[in-house]
């Protein structure tokens, strides 16, 4: 309640280790990283479909999709995507962007806060 907002940010390689900050905090920590005045060169919107050896209807017409910004620092990029409120929590800390995605304890779960594990609820968003 004292960290409104449906925002999270994770950064997997930060000097001092992965880390996930959420809801308004985002722009506190923003401000204080070392690129914090980074600007955007590029933006690319991409769009794609889960592979599933039997799609039904549905699948054939829903798409994933997202927005990759590139940095004018070069150093990384960044993926932006509207999903599920507490999709990620609801899902165990599983997301595609990240690499060990399919171990029993992805990095992205360790450094989920507690608050953020929840079921996911299809009608609403986060970012």
């Amino acid at each position: 309640k004292d960290n409104p907002g449906f925002c999270w940010w994770f950064a997997p390689f930060r000097p001092g280790g992965p880390a996930v900050t959420h809801g308004e905090n985002m722009i506190r920590a923003a401000a204080q990283e070392e690129y914090s005045n980074a600007k955007v060169v590029r933006l690319h919107h991409f769009g794609h479909r889960y592979a599933k050896e039997v799609e039904s209807s549905k699948d054939r017409i829903s798409y994933h999709t997202g927005v990759l910004i590139e940095w004018d620092h070069g150093l990384y990029t960044t993926i932006v995507e509207l999903a599920w409120r507490n999709g990620i929590g609801g899902y165990g800390g599983k997301s595609n962007w990240v690499e060990d995605r399919d171990s029993d304890n992805p990095v992205l779960k360790q450094c989920f806060p507690a608050q953020l594990f929840q079921p996911y609820i299809e009608d609403k968003s986060e970012i």
